[in-house]
């Protein structure tokens, strides 16, 4: 085997007089397939690349039922995808029987994946390779669900199945592997949490035993003595301590201690629910949630594990996110309810005291269960109540009054982007090119850090510019480009010593992008040239809606399954009666549902605040 060589190095071995073997001509092959192809335009590669064809297309014109079989096994394990695409190429599928062919699927050096990778090979030998798929499920299902489950970021690549292979075979090849328990769990997990489709049909009994084994194997996976493992994680107590509160980080593991005493001694109904912004951080000063999920902040960890293609995509920092506003709502809830503090009479007071009293906001009603309720009635009554607050919301914002009438006499279904916003131009969000500013300045992967004074001493553009003084023809030739069209759109500037620095709003803005991927207008006063100019150039556009897209997304992903195929699920699961008995996941759940009805809460609270501070600014005009 030739080892290790550049292509293009490889390509000036070759010497067409010289007699090769055919794993020695694959590799040849390969090379002209990796080379660039305005390499290939010029006059002396080429030919070279004319004569490997040629000579590769002599040797498979000479293979033959007769001797395909042993020429197959004599060929290295590295370069056997290679022959199946010269096999492809060269049409052999029209010269091997399918009897024959099939005696290469037990080769030991025969792999499915490099097959079926070639819609001619799969059409022509179409059943005797849904056979072989059948019974051969530790090779197959993985293949099945990359192709219809899976997320894949890493390449385009596309399997072509046989087309006799019916929707109980397909059954059959996922069940047997499920069986055998797999070693590598995260396929269990993405079947598990999949949705069943016409392509590939999904048993429930399968995806219940998939989750089992999963469940199984994360546990033995963490008990292992002989495995070690680095992690995020959060740890949450209420103790006696002078500061509101105190933050260190030991090992990875986030720990927060509350100051017990003064939760204690301040159980007013408005501050229990300031403390959710003020004190816990579930959302920013502008009422962005803070623990919602943000694919974009993972890094180098979203190139690891498998993503369902319609997943939910929890990063790690997502995960510390929401382990950590659940801790507090379960600690908080329990704190509380020692105390004689029913959470569920906060949430009744808020629509229908609070809101009443302060905006003078009629009609808004909430039910709550009996004190003795279980969990379990607890979560169904907070599922349906849930749905009326948002109806309410909805019917106020068209109305200005929750008109009782219409409420009992609307029975459409509540979709979240649907919800609006009282405010005008609530949420603006950036154009696919301004986000990928964001990428570029503030990204440790954005590659565009290296300069040949600095080296790699800044892990981020915007760290470099603003700690050294340094001009555009710095950046390599490549990247010059790039920080041209930064320049070009007023994210950076030059300076009058000709040197790079960022412009401090637009920075801002794309700062704010970056984290939450949304900006609330109403909060940035004087700011109106520049967000005119943002808009002008289409690096903004808004939204009204009462949540952002990201909080949409991950209260969908709590409540339903129709977004995201790993949904919770809760409110089918509580509105339909396929709830758990176990009065432990019932709680779980509950506490769950409580986050979100916070969530609403917070975000109703600041519509009210917007819309009274629109209809002060109409009065001052009038």
């Amino acid at each position: 085997m030739k080892g290790y060589k550049l292509p293009i190095d490889h390509l000036n071995d070759f010497n067409e007089t010289q007699i090769y073997t055919l794993d020695e001509q694959l590799e040849f092959y390969e090379s002209t397939l990796r080379v660039n192809s305005e390499v290939l335009k010029k006059e002396k590669y080429a030919s070279i690349n004319k004569s490997i064809v040629t000579m590769l297309a002599r040797s498979f014109s000479n293979i033959c039922d007769d001797n395909i079989k042993s020429i197959f096994s004599s060929i290295d394990g590295s370069n056997t995808d290679l022959f199946w695409k010269a096999f492809d190429k060269f049409n052999l599928e029209k010269k091997i029987n399918e009897s024959v062919m099939n005696t290469l699927f037990s080769l030991d050096n025969f792999i499915l994946w490099q097959i079926i990778k070639f819609r001619q090979i799969v059409k022509s030998y179409d059943e005797i390779i849904a056979d072989y798929m059948v019974n051969h499920p530790l090779d197959a299902a993985p293949l099945l669900i990359d192709e219809y489950l899976v997320e894949n970021r890493l390449s385009n690549k596309k399997y072509f199945f046989p087309i006799s292979l019916n929707k109980e075979q397909k059954h059959t090849i996922i069940d047997k592997f499920v069986e055998s328990n797999p070693s590598n769990f995260d396929y269990l997990r993405i079947i598990a949490e999949a949705q069943s489709s016409v392509d590939l049909p999904l048993n429930a009994k399968t995806q219940i035993k998939a989750k089992h084994l999963y469940d199984e194997s994360l546990e033995r996976f963490f008990h292992d003595d002989s495995t070690t493992h680095s992690g995020y994680g959060v740890q949450i107590s209420f103790e006696n301590i002078d500061e509101d509160f105190v933050i260190t980080n030991e090992n990875n593991i986030e720990k927060i201690v509350y100051n017990d005493n003064w939760i204690r001694e301040n159980l007013d109904y408005p501050t229990i629910l300031n403390n959710f912004i003020y004190l816990f951080g579930f959302t920013n000063l502008h009422y962005i949630c803070q623990f919602v999920a943000k694919e974009h902040l993972a890094g180098v960890f979203s190139l690891f594990g498998l993503k369902g293609k319609k997943e939910y995509k929890i990063t790690p920092t997502s995960q510390v996110g929401m382990m950590k506003s659940k801790f507090q709502m379960h600690l908080y809830y329990r704190i509380l309810k020692s105390l004689g503090v029913d959470f569920e009479d906060i949430i009744k007071w808020f629509f229908e005291e609070y809101l009443k009293e302060e905006f003078g906001a009629e009609g808004f009603s909430f039910s709550v269960p009996s004190k003795e309720s279980n969990y379990l009635n607890k979560c169904k009554s907070l599922v349906t109540e849930m749905d009326g607050i948002l109806r309410q919301y909805k019917i106020f914002c068209e109305e200005g009054v929750v008109d009782r009438e219409l409420l009992e006499f609307s029975s459409e279904h509540i979709k979240l982007n649907a919800l609006p916003s009282m405010a005008k131009k609530k949420y603006a969000y950036a154009s696919d090119k301004f986000f990928q500013y964001t990428y570029i300045l503030f990204n440790e992967e954005s590659g565009i850090t290296y300069i040949e004074k600095f080296k790699d001493r800044y892990d981020t553009l915007l760290n470099l510019i603003m700690s050294e003084n340094v001009f555009k023809e710095d950046f390599r030739s490549w990247d010059q480009p790039k920080i041209q069209e930064l320049i070009d759109n007023k994210v950076l500037i030059i300076n009058k010593d000709g040197f790079i620095k960022p412009e401090p709003s637009r920075v801002t803005f794309l700062r704010v992008l970056y984290n939450d991927c949304v900006l609330c207008l109403n909060y940035y006063t004087g700011f109106d040239e520049v967000i005119n100019d943002l808009y002008d150039n289409d690096l903004l556009f808004h939204e009204e809606t009462l949540f952002t897209r990201t909080e949409q997304q991950f209260i969908n992903y709590i409540l339903n399954r129709s977004e995201f195929s790993n949904g919770l699920d809760l409110r089918n699961k509580y509105s339909h009666g396929s709830n758990s008995i176990n009065d432990d996941q019932n709680y779980n759940d509950y506490i769950e549902l409580l986050r979100i009805m916070v969530l609403i809460i917070i975000k109703i609270n600041e519509e009210m605040l917007l819309r009274e501070k629109e209809q002060g600014s109409i009065t001052q005009e009038e």
